[in-house]
């Protein structure tokens, strides 16, 4: 999927990520945040409406389902 981008755009996500971890880390505790992140991946952007659909692996949300 990468690969269909031009470097402008690569940039462009890759500060915006940058951005969106930096506002993550002022509300949530950091280890929840790399714990999280280390465990998900990105399926798809949608531009138009500019939303990012992060998938979740199945362990995962079993293990977090269980502490409630």
């Amino acid at each position: 999927m990468v690969q269909q981008y031009d470097k402008e755009k690569v940039t462009f996500y890759r500060e915006l990520r940058e951005k969106v971890i930096l506002q993550l880390g002022m509300k949530e505790d950091h280890k929840k945040i790399v714990s999280f992140l280390a465990k998900v991946g990105i399926v798809g952007i949608d531009e138009k409406d500019k939303v990012v659909h992060v998938g979740v692996p199945n362990e995962f949300v079993l293990t977090q389902a269980k502490k409630f």
